[in-house]
């Protein structure tokens, strides 16, 4: 190996070397496992007998402290020159091993004649040539070698002498202690290596890997890596050697886990002693968070210990700030513990850091690393604990496995239905089919009545989105037996659970039941965002006002994490009609919560976004936002609620005049209990306008007619949720039926006075069609007018496609073409192009169209009033210009009001082309 940044010490030995020929010297070469102890000597050996020195060596391992006079045995047999000499010096180390078997440290009138014999015979060996006395692993020494050498040295004085120590420099032994107290050693001069430099370990590096090349990230890598440990960083260099031979891609990273080196860190241990494995398992099981306390706790040692044993570690380059340098080293450690003892290691830190630090995380960690099965309440507390702060920290897999591990606790104890109804919860969120396998313990629990009121209450939820609605039904009517009985915090939980169930499954609610749930409110729980989020939904979709009893849904959004009171505050902005603010929270809770574990809100806030799309004509997005909704999770995992996510794809489809992928769509069943639940509403409505579109007005009417059914039945009747009955007037329009489309047209305008542009509008559309034919252009006006304001960009192009038709019709051709432009114009940008009626020139106009404006006219318009008319003209609503060109609303509509009386126009269809 070569001897980087060893200059200096080798020149130190020559030093004492030339010395000793005046006086007999001592060198202490001290330094930690693997720090180049042993390169260092045999360089200084080849000097030396190169010198002509004689050199006795003796080199030590562990066990060998119990053989006596081992080490004198050593050197005396590198001194025996032939078979006479070697009988010689056995019969004397007989007599002095004789001496120390009679008393533990002999006089020196006892070992005198020995050691007398020993140092003449060695001197008439020498004959004039310098003697050199080399030690290896001083710290495994014999403790009457280390006894006689001094005696030994003392006889041989004047005669050209070296000896040469070389110790780990650990912890002190007996055997250094004994040294300590001789005389000699305070002439010792001790030679202490320390680590390699950055640039010591850069010179390796060169040496081995071939000086020409430039590695620096290479060399800064395996600094860190190793600490600076020459024994380290040559096994690097070897497992980097061998991965560039068989062609595996040579990331430094890499190397600190490759055999050379982890096997190198593994021989440094086993080399320090049994106590620093010990203290090396301890940090191995503690990872990063291994306290000099919990190391002592574990192992049963004095802190102080401790202490000296990680630090000496530290010096060995195999730790750094109490932690493994590598992750290498610290599986390798794991995997020298017996599987019972790395077990017990695990429990016990479990047990140290919940009682005296209350880690709950770290605690079950070990817990769970201890592959056992928990046996203490303590246990049980911690798993439930940390896994409440993993859902904290929206760590849903996590907080499953310990909640996995707490069931194994409390299986068959009073326990076991909280923990199960726990693990129902995150498992559902993340996969609604791996929150369902655990139904059937919880429905165990629930008769054995281990079921709290609230977690009763989720089991309904669970079964009626597994399609289990008669069990869910049962579980209710069990449950309002029992409520007298309820104390008042139960009793507000289960209001709350009926209120979420009126809204999402209104048919297992009496509606009678739903409105006053809704009007009453929910108070008294520990979540009250949950019941607010639920009360709003309810009371929305049953046309009751928002009060001051309720917050406002995206008050309720700007305060919660993603759950199910999320799902319910969208579900209010989308049915207000206030579909932007339903995209622009979706946009921005899944880019937030991009990595989100529940996936199921992904998947719920993805199917939202859609519906929010579609009511926006915006197409493309609601397929993107309803595919993506389908592929977080499975169609089986979505249940019967998979409705709604289908029913905005299938629409979108049908109207971007997709049909061989909307006639797939509707193919697939949709399972029956989808008609239980409010998806089920958004489906029939979507397959309804399928059936229009393809020319079957008698299936449109069946769903449309069924929807009307079923939300008139659940009290829900508004447009907003699903505007029935301009569906059913379009059907009938399509079958000819113009008297019986238009009193639904107007029954329709009649439920939504003075709410929703987009439902309006649509039903004036529908009006204007099916109405009398010198109320048509006018009703059709209205319609635009709504619909532009409405912000639906499907139903405002057909509107003015529609218009331009009543133009037609009207025999004003002019305006008509106008209208026409601009419709297909809208249209073409959402690609819905082929959605729209065919133009027609057929129609000669009652009257010659009037003159266009003159192009005198348009140069009246300022820069910014043109800038409002093109987006205007383009079918942007007011909202949209101001936000474009960052300016009021009042200052657009302004704008427009002055363009109008300069332009001699009445509406934006009468824009000029040349705009």
């Amino acid at each position: 190996m070569l001897l980087a940044e060893r200059d200096h010490e080798l020149s130190v030995l020559r030093r004492l070397f030339r010395a000793s020929a005046d006086l007999d010297q001592i060198a202490i070469i001290s330094g930690p496992v693997g720090s180049g102890k042993t390169a260092l000597l045999h360089e200084f050996v080849d000097e030396a007998r190169e010198k002509g020195a004689l050199l006795l060596t003796a080199g030590q391992s562990r066990g060998d402290e119990a053989m006596t006079c081992g080490v004198l045995q050593q050197l005396l047999d590198c001194a025996a020159t032939d078979t006479a000499t070697q009988d010689a010096f056995d019969c004397l180390l007989c007599k002095l091993a004789d001496s120390f078997t009679q008393a533990p440290v002999p006089s020196p009138s006892e070992l005198s004649p020995a050691l007398r014999a020993i140092s003449e015979k060695l001197v008439t060996i020498s004959a004039e040539r310098p003697l050199v006395l080399i030690i290896d692993d001083l710290q495994f020494a014999d403790s009457p070698s280390l006894h006689s050498i001094p005696h030994l040295l003392r006889r041989m004085s004047g005669r050209p002498l070296m000896l040469v120590l070389v110790d780990q420099g650990l912890t002190p032994s007996p055997q250094a202690e004994t040294l300590d107290k001789l005389s000699f050693r305070a002439r010792a001069t001790r030679i202490a290596l320390a680590p390699l430099s950055e640039a010591g370990v850069g010179q390796m590096v060169a040496a081995e890997l071939g000086g020409s090349v430039e590695r620096p990230e290479l060399v800064s890598r395996f600094y860190d890596a190793s600490g600076g440990s020459p024994l380290l960083v040559k096994a690097l260099i070897d497992d980097y050697r061998i991965s560039s031979k068989v062609g595996i891609d040579n990331d430094p990273a890499q190397h600190m886990s490759g055999s050379s080196f982890v096997n190198a860190a593994l021989s440094c241990l086993r080399r320090c002693g049994p106590a620093y494995l010990s203290v090396a398992s301890a940090i191995a099981i503690l990872g990063k968070y291994s306290a000099l306390n919990l190391i002592s706790s574990i192992l049963g040692l004095e802190v102080e210990e401790v202490s000296v044993l990680v630090r000496e570690l530290t010096i060995s380059g195999l730790l750094w700030q109490g932690t493994f340098r590598s992750p290498g080293i610290t599986a390798a450690v794991l995997q020298t513990l017996p599987h019972r003892q790395r077990a017990k290691m695990h429990r016990d830190a479990a047990l140290l850091l919940w009682r005296d630090t209350g880690d709950a995380g770290r605690a079950a960690d070990h817990l769970i690393r201890s592959g056992n099965v928990p046996e203490a309440q303590w246990e049980l507390q911690a798993l439930h604990k940390s896994a409440q702060d993993a859902l904290n920290e929206a760590k849903y897999r996590r907080a499953a496995q310990l909640l996995e591990a707490a069931g194994e606790i409390s299986s068959g104890s009073g326990e076991s239905g909280h923990t199960t109804a726990e693990l129902t919860r995150v498992t559902w969120q993340i996969d609604p089919i791996l929150g369902c396998a655990h139904v059937p313990d919880l429905i165990e629990a629930f008769w054995r009545g281990d079921l709290t009121v609230g977690h009763a209450s989720e089991l309904v939820g669970y079964l009626l989105w597994d399609g289990k609605h008669s069990l869910a039904e049962e579980i209710i009517r069990h449950l309002d037996q029992r409520s007298q009985s309820f104390s008042a915090r139960e009793q507000a939980t289960f209001r709350l659970c009926k209120t979420r169930l009126s809204s999402f499954w209104p048919g297992i609610i009496e509606p009678s039941c739903a409105a006053s749930l809704a009007e009453q409110g929910v108070s008294s729980v520990t979540e009250p965002w949950q019941a607010q989020a639920a009360q709003a939904l309810a009371r929305i979709l049953r046309g009751i006002p928002l009060d001051g009893t309720c917050t406002e849904p995206e008050q309720l959004l700007r305060t919660t994490q993603v759950d199910l009171a999320t799902m319910q505050a969208l579900c209010c902005l989308l049915y207000m009609e206030k579909n932007e603010r339903v995209e622009h929270w979706c946009e921005l809770l899944l880019h937030k919560h991009t990595d989100l574990e529940a996936r199921t809100w992904r998947a719920m806030l993805s199917s939202i976004r859609a519906t929010a799309a579609v009511r926006r004509g915006d197409l493309t997005t609601a397929m993107h936002a309803a595919r993506s909704a389908l592929e977080e999770i499975s169609e089986k995992s979505w249940g019967g609620a998979v409705a709604h996510p289908r029913s905005s794809l299938l629409l979108a489809a049908v109207r971007l005049g997709h049909r061989a992928e909307a006639e797939r769509i509707v193919q697939r069943s949709v399972p029956e209990d989808a008609f239980h639940c409010r998806s089920g509403l958004h489906y029939l409505h979507a397959r309804g306008h399928y059936f229009l579109g393809m020319s079957q007005p008698q299936a449109a009417l069946a769903d449309f007619e069924t929807c009307g059914d079923l939300i008139r039945g659940w009290g829900m009747d508004r447009p907003s949720l699903v505007p029935w009955r301009t569906d059913l007037a379009e059907a009938h329009l399509l079958m000819g039926n113009r008297s019986t489309a238009a009193r639904l047209a107007d029954a329709q305008l009649e439920c939504d006075r003075g709410g929703s542009p987009r439902t309006s509008g649509v039903a004036l559309r529908v009006l204007a069609a099916s109405g009398e034919p010198r109320e048509r252009v006018a009703r059709s006006e209205q319609a635009v007018d709504m619909l532009r304001r409405s912000g639906d960009q499907f139903e405002y192009a057909r509107a003015i496609a529609e218009l331009a038709q009543a133009y037609r019709a009207a025999g004003d051709a002019r305006r008509a073409r106008r209208a026409s432009s601009t419709a297909r114009q809208i249209a073409a940008r959402g690609q819905f192009l082929s959605f729209l009626p065919e133009e027609s020139d057929g129609i000669q106009p009652a009257e010659p169209p009037a003159e266009p404006v003159a192009d005198h006219s348009i140069d009246r318009l300022t820069e910014q009033e043109r800038r409002v008319l093109t987006l205007a003209a383009r079918g942007h609503s007011n909202r949209e210009i101001a936000k474009r060109l960052f300016v009021t609303i009042s200052t657009v509509e302004q704008h427009l009001t002055n363009s109008y009386r300069k332009l001699n126009i009445k509406s934006r269809v009468d824009i000029p082309l040349s705009i």
